[in-house]
């Protein structure tokens, strides 16, 4: 699990943001996003180890957008993260049924289009 913090952040970040940028290196199978001390920051879980430090030694210290939303990633001390809900702000990859997932997901709240 890698526990990653976005400084410098002008430009929102979102869940599937992260998402993007992780999976080059792997299956990601959860992601949790919060603030903390006015920094936004997530947990991403990856489904093998080596692709997370991958993503580790190949992301810390650079932007998402240039020069902006700068990254600071290091390994979690967290093996597994538990993802109660499936909205805007954790996601588990691996369980589409959790409350809040499948089609709430793909077409926001509202349902699908008619």
């Amino acid at each position: 699990v890698l526990h990653v913090s976005v400084r410098d952040m002008h430009y929102p970040v979102t869940l599937d943001v992260l998402h993007t940028i992780f999976s080059k290196y792997g299956f990601v199978m959860k992601i949790i996003t919060f603030v903390k001390a006015d920094v936004f920051q997530a947990l991403v879980q990856f489904g093998d180890p080596t692709h997370a430090d991958m993503a580790r030694i190949s992301l810390d210290q650079q932007h998402i957008y240039t020069g902006n939303c700068l990254l600071q990633i290091q390994t979690s001390k967290l093996a597994n993260l538990v993802v109660k809900i499936n909205d805007e702000k954790s996601r588990d990859y691996t369980n589409p049924n959790l409350p809040g997932g499948g089609m709430a997901l793909m077409y926001g709240h509202q349902g699908p289009p008619m």
